[in-house]
């Protein structure tokens, strides 16, 4: 799904799951990933320029039962 506003672009990807981790990744996204990204992107909204002016970039991970994050620095 893609959101743009002006020069600004949000890209979220999903890569495959597998069939037997679905329902419990669907439900950890709902809980943590959505939330943080709605949460970031409220923030960015108001961030300073200096940091606007750069690209960012969050990966949520599956990991032992749970999401975790991290920022990429690019």
């Amino acid at each position: 799904m893609r959101w743009e506003g002006g020069l600004e672009t949000v890209t979220v990807w999903i890569a495959d799951i597998a069939a037997e981790d679905r329902l419990s990744i669907v439900e950890a996204a709902l809980k943590t990933a959505v939330p943080q990204l709605a949460a970031r992107l409220h923030w960015a909204s108001d961030a300073p320029e200096g940091w606007r002016i750069l690209r960012h970039c969050r990966v949520w991970h599956w990991t032992g039962g749970g999401i975790t994050s991290r920022e990429i620095m690019s």
